[in-house]
Protein backbone atom coordinates (compact mmCIF):
# COMPACT_ATOMS: atom_id res chain seq x y z
CA UNK A 1 0.00 0.00 0.00
CA UNK A 2 1.49 3.38 -0.95
CA UNK A 3 1.93 6.17 1.58
CA UNK A 4 -0.84 8.37 0.15
CA UNK A 5 -3.40 5.56 0.19
CA UNK A 6 -2.38 4.53 3.70
CA UNK A 7 -2.92 8.09 4.91
CA UNK A 8 -6.41 8.14 3.34
CA UNK A 9 -7.33 4.87 5.05
CA UNK A 10 -6.22 6.25 8.42
CA UNK A 11 -8.27 9.43 7.93
CA UNK A 12 -11.41 7.43 7.04
CA UNK A 13 -10.87 5.09 9.99
CA UNK A 14 -10.52 8.00 12.41
CA UNK A 15 -13.69 9.60 10.98
CA UNK A 16 -15.67 6.39 11.47
CA UNK A 17 -14.27 6.05 14.97
CA UNK A 18 -15.41 9.60 15.72
CA UNK A 19 -18.93 8.75 14.57
CA UNK A 20 -18.98 5.71 16.83
CA UNK A 21 -17.89 7.57 19.97
CA UNK A 22 -20.84 8.66 22.18
CA UNK A 23 -21.23 12.45 22.30
CA UNK A 24 -23.56 14.90 24.01
CA UNK A 25 -25.47 15.70 20.83
CA UNK A 26 -27.95 18.52 20.28
CA UNK A 27 -30.79 16.13 19.47
CA UNK A 28 -31.85 12.94 21.17
CA UNK A 29 -29.81 9.86 20.33
CA UNK A 30 -30.07 6.59 22.22
CA UNK A 31 -26.32 6.38 22.73
CA UNK A 32 -26.35 9.77 24.45
CA UNK A 33 -28.90 8.91 27.12
CA UNK A 34 -27.11 7.76 30.28
CA UNK A 35 -29.84 5.24 31.08
CA UNK A 36 -30.91 2.28 28.99
CA UNK A 37 -34.33 2.13 27.27
CA UNK A 38 -36.29 1.73 30.53
CA UNK A 39 -39.33 -0.13 29.17
CA UNK A 40 -37.62 -2.09 26.41
CA UNK A 41 -39.75 -0.23 23.86
CA UNK A 42 -39.83 -1.77 20.39
CA UNK A 43 -42.74 -2.42 18.01
CA UNK A 44 -45.43 -3.52 20.46
CA UNK A 45 -48.59 -1.40 20.31
CA UNK A 46 -48.47 -0.49 23.99
CA UNK A 47 -44.70 -0.04 24.17
CA UNK A 48 -44.05 1.40 20.72
CA UNK A 49 -40.68 3.06 20.18
CA UNK A 50 -40.85 6.41 18.36
CA UNK A 51 -37.52 8.10 17.58
CA UNK A 52 -37.62 11.66 16.30
CA UNK A 53 -35.07 14.41 15.96
CA UNK A 54 -36.66 16.35 18.81
CA UNK A 55 -37.37 13.51 21.28
CA UNK A 56 -37.79 9.77 21.68
CA UNK A 57 -40.80 8.11 23.29
CA UNK A 58 -42.42 4.84 24.18
CA UNK A 59 -46.03 5.23 23.10
CA UNK A 60 -49.04 3.25 24.33
CA UNK A 61 -51.91 2.88 21.89
CA UNK A 62 -54.20 1.60 24.65
CA UNK A 63 -53.54 4.64 26.87
CA UNK A 64 -53.40 7.19 24.07
CA UNK A 65 -50.35 8.70 25.77
CA UNK A 66 -46.63 8.04 25.93
CA UNK A 67 -45.31 5.65 28.56
CA UNK A 68 -42.31 7.95 28.63
CA UNK A 69 -40.66 10.65 26.53
CA UNK A 70 -36.94 11.47 26.64
CA UNK A 71 -34.82 14.24 25.16
CA UNK A 72 -31.52 16.06 25.48
CA UNK A 73 -31.36 19.74 26.34
CA UNK A 74 -28.72 22.42 25.78
CA UNK A 75 -28.90 26.19 25.91
CA UNK A 76 -29.00 26.38 22.12
CA UNK A 77 -32.29 24.41 22.11
CA UNK A 78 -34.03 27.32 23.83
CA UNK A 79 -35.17 30.20 21.64
CA UNK A 80 -38.12 32.40 20.81
CA UNK A 81 -40.19 30.23 18.47
CA UNK A 82 -43.91 30.68 19.23
CA UNK A 83 -46.32 28.09 20.49
CA UNK A 84 -48.06 26.13 17.75
CA UNK A 85 -51.45 24.49 17.21
CA UNK A 86 -52.05 21.02 18.63
CA UNK A 87 -52.44 18.36 15.94
CA UNK A 88 -53.12 14.60 15.67
CA UNK A 89 -50.02 12.51 15.08
CA UNK A 90 -49.89 11.11 11.54
CA UNK A 91 -46.64 9.18 11.95
CA UNK A 92 -47.95 6.46 14.25
CA UNK A 93 -49.07 3.19 12.61
CA UNK A 94 -52.42 3.41 10.85
CA UNK A 95 -53.90 0.81 13.18
CA UNK A 96 -53.41 3.14 16.16
CA UNK A 97 -56.21 5.37 17.38
CA UNK A 98 -55.67 9.05 16.59
CA UNK A 99 -55.94 11.27 19.64
CA UNK A 100 -57.47 14.59 18.59
CA UNK A 101 -56.96 17.99 20.26
CA UNK A 102 -60.70 18.14 20.93
CA UNK A 103 -60.57 14.96 23.01
CA UNK A 104 -59.30 17.10 25.90
CA UNK A 105 -61.95 19.81 25.53
CA UNK A 106 -64.15 20.36 28.61
CA UNK A 107 -62.49 17.37 30.30
CA UNK A 108 -61.02 19.36 33.17
CA UNK A 109 -57.51 18.28 32.16
CA UNK A 110 -54.86 20.15 30.22
CA UNK A 111 -53.01 18.84 27.20
CA UNK A 112 -49.84 18.34 29.20
CA UNK A 113 -46.63 18.27 27.17
CA UNK A 114 -44.05 15.66 28.04
CA UNK A 115 -41.27 17.18 25.91
CA UNK A 116 -42.29 20.79 26.43
CA UNK A 117 -42.36 23.53 23.82
CA UNK A 118 -39.82 25.79 25.53
CA UNK A 119 -37.16 23.04 25.49
CA UNK A 120 -37.50 22.93 21.70
CA UNK A 121 -38.16 26.60 20.96
CA UNK A 122 -35.02 27.25 18.90
CA UNK A 123 -36.93 26.91 15.60
CA UNK A 124 -40.51 26.75 14.35
CA UNK A 125 -39.89 23.16 13.24
CA UNK A 126 -38.73 21.91 16.64
CA UNK A 127 -41.47 23.81 18.45
CA UNK A 128 -44.11 22.34 16.13
CA UNK A 129 -42.87 18.81 16.83
CA UNK A 130 -43.78 19.08 20.51
CA UNK A 131 -47.45 19.86 19.77
CA UNK A 132 -48.29 16.44 18.40
CA UNK A 133 -51.03 14.88 20.50
CA UNK A 134 -48.81 11.81 20.85
CA UNK A 135 -46.62 13.96 23.15
CA UNK A 136 -49.48 14.79 25.55
CA UNK A 137 -50.89 13.37 28.75
CA UNK A 138 -53.99 14.59 30.64
CA UNK A 139 -52.70 16.79 33.46
CA UNK A 140 -54.66 18.56 36.15
CA UNK A 141 -54.37 22.32 35.44
CA UNK A 142 -52.72 22.94 38.82
CA UNK A 143 -49.99 20.45 37.95
CA UNK A 144 -49.39 21.55 34.36
CA UNK A 145 -49.44 25.28 35.07
CA UNK A 146 -47.75 25.35 38.47
CA UNK A 147 -45.18 22.96 39.97
CA UNK A 148 -44.62 20.91 36.78
CA UNK A 149 -43.99 24.08 34.78
CA UNK A 150 -41.73 25.44 37.50
CA UNK A 151 -39.58 22.31 37.31
CA UNK A 152 -39.38 22.68 33.52
CA UNK A 153 -38.13 26.24 34.06
CA UNK A 154 -35.60 25.00 36.62
CA UNK A 155 -34.17 22.55 34.08
CA UNK A 156 -33.76 25.30 31.49
CA UNK A 157 -32.02 27.57 33.99
CA UNK A 158 -29.50 24.83 34.71
CA UNK A 159 -28.48 24.37 31.07
CA UNK A 160 -28.36 28.11 30.41
CA UNK A 161 -25.45 28.16 32.84
CA UNK A 162 -23.58 25.76 30.56
CA UNK A 163 -23.51 22.01 30.13
CA UNK A 164 -26.37 19.73 29.17
CA UNK A 165 -29.35 17.88 30.55
CA UNK A 166 -31.03 14.60 29.66
CA UNK A 167 -34.65 14.44 30.66
CA UNK A 168 -37.17 11.60 30.75
CA UNK A 169 -40.73 11.81 32.05
CA UNK A 170 -44.10 10.12 31.86
CA UNK A 171 -47.42 9.20 33.44
CA UNK A 172 -48.09 6.44 35.96
CA UNK A 173 -51.19 4.81 37.41
CA UNK A 174 -54.82 5.53 36.53
CA UNK A 175 -57.19 8.20 37.79
CA UNK A 176 -56.60 11.91 38.38
CA UNK A 177 -58.56 14.88 39.64
CA UNK A 178 -58.99 17.78 37.23
CA UNK A 179 -60.94 21.01 37.41
CA UNK A 180 -64.17 19.12 36.60
CA UNK A 181 -63.59 16.36 39.14
CA UNK A 182 -62.03 12.92 39.06
CA UNK A 183 -61.70 10.79 35.94
CA UNK A 184 -59.95 7.64 34.77
CA UNK A 185 -60.28 8.37 31.06
CA UNK A 186 -61.19 11.25 28.76
CA UNK A 187 -61.96 11.47 25.05
CA UNK A 188 -65.22 10.08 23.75
CA UNK A 189 -64.62 6.81 21.96
CA UNK A 190 -60.85 6.95 22.37
CA UNK A 191 -60.49 6.44 26.13
CA UNK A 192 -57.32 8.36 26.84
CA UNK A 193 -55.98 7.26 30.21
CA UNK A 194 -55.76 9.90 32.90
CA UNK A 195 -52.69 9.16 35.03
CA UNK A 196 -52.65 9.24 38.80
CA UNK A 197 -49.05 10.45 38.88
CA UNK A 198 -46.63 12.45 36.74
CA UNK A 199 -42.91 11.74 37.07
CA UNK A 200 -39.69 13.16 35.66
CA UNK A 201 -35.95 12.52 35.92
CA UNK A 202 -33.36 15.11 34.83
CA UNK A 203 -29.66 14.30 34.62
CA UNK A 204 -27.57 17.47 34.46
CA UNK A 205 -23.99 17.50 33.26
CA UNK A 206 -22.01 20.67 33.87
CA UNK A 207 -19.44 22.10 31.50
CA UNK A 208 -16.83 20.66 33.86
CA UNK A 209 -18.26 17.15 33.62
CA UNK A 210 -19.97 16.95 37.03
CA UNK A 211 -23.34 15.15 37.08
CA UNK A 212 -26.42 15.82 39.18
CA UNK A 213 -29.70 13.91 39.05
CA UNK A 214 -33.05 15.35 40.15
CA UNK A 215 -36.27 13.30 40.13
CA UNK A 216 -39.86 14.26 40.97
CA UNK A 217 -43.22 12.51 41.35
CA UNK A 218 -46.37 14.66 41.48
CA UNK A 219 -49.97 13.59 42.10
CA UNK A 220 -52.13 14.41 39.10
CA UNK A 221 -54.73 16.41 40.93
CA UNK A 222 -55.87 19.91 41.74
CA UNK A 223 -54.29 21.57 44.74
CA UNK A 224 -50.68 21.14 43.64
CA UNK A 225 -48.92 24.44 44.30
CA UNK A 226 -46.13 26.37 42.63
CA UNK A 227 -43.19 24.71 44.39
CA UNK A 228 -41.83 21.49 42.86
CA UNK A 229 -39.35 20.72 45.63
CA UNK A 230 -41.84 18.97 47.96
CA UNK A 231 -42.24 16.36 45.20
CA UNK A 232 -38.55 15.60 44.87
CA UNK A 233 -37.66 11.89 45.25
CA UNK A 234 -34.79 9.59 44.36
CA UNK A 235 -34.65 7.59 41.15
CA UNK A 236 -35.50 4.43 43.06
CA UNK A 237 -38.93 5.85 43.89
CA UNK A 238 -39.64 6.40 40.19
CA UNK A 239 -38.52 2.84 39.46
CA UNK A 240 -40.89 1.53 42.13
CA UNK A 241 -43.77 3.61 40.79
CA UNK A 242 -43.31 2.75 37.12
CA UNK A 243 -41.72 -0.70 37.18
CA UNK A 244 -39.02 0.63 34.86
CA UNK A 245 -35.36 0.10 35.50
CA UNK A 246 -33.22 3.18 34.98
CA UNK A 247 -29.97 1.24 35.07
CA UNK A 248 -26.79 2.60 33.56
CA UNK A 249 -25.82 1.27 30.15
Amino acid sequence: MNKKRATSVVVVALFLLFLAVPTWADDWNNKDWPYANPSGASTKQDNYLVERKEFTMSYSNAKGTPNWTAWSLQGRDIGKAPRMEFYPDQDLPRSFKRVMPGDYSKSGFDRGHLCNHEDRSSTHETSHATFTMANMMPQAPDVNRKAWEKFESYCRKQVKRGGSAFIICGPAGVGGVGSEGSAKTIGKGREITVPAWCWKIAVFKSAGGEEKTVAIIMPNKMGVGEDWKPYQVDVGAVEKLTGYRFGRK
